[in-house]
């Protein structure tokens, strides 16, 4: 059986938007609380950055965003984060 990825796209410190995709078998709320205060490297002086959830949702079999995340009742922002994960996937 065929699962859609899930995505959450976060707004960083900076201002920037990032799409981050995983597998369905994690939950939304869970890859959250994970990527809010992830380092910004592993060795030296690295600093913590805060990002800040802006939408969730799916991937579907096209690269499409849609849906919603119950867990942390937000929506997708469709035309929005589609073009959002074509620009990071394609640079």
């Amino acid at each position: 059986m065929k699962t859609k990825t899930k995505y959450i796209v976060v707004l960083t410190e900076a201002g920037d938007e990032e799409l981050i995709t995983f597998p369905s078998t994690i939950s939304h709320d869970v890859m959250a609380l994970a990527v809010k205060r992830l380092k910004d490297k592993l060795i030296g002086n690295f600093t913590r950055q805060t990002r800040t959830v802006i939408a969730a949702g799916f991937v579907d079999s096209k690269h499409r965003c849609g849906g919603k995340s119950t867990s942390l009742s937000l929506t997708s922002r469709q035309d929005v984060d589609t073009a959002l994960l074509a620009h990071q996937r394609t640079g």
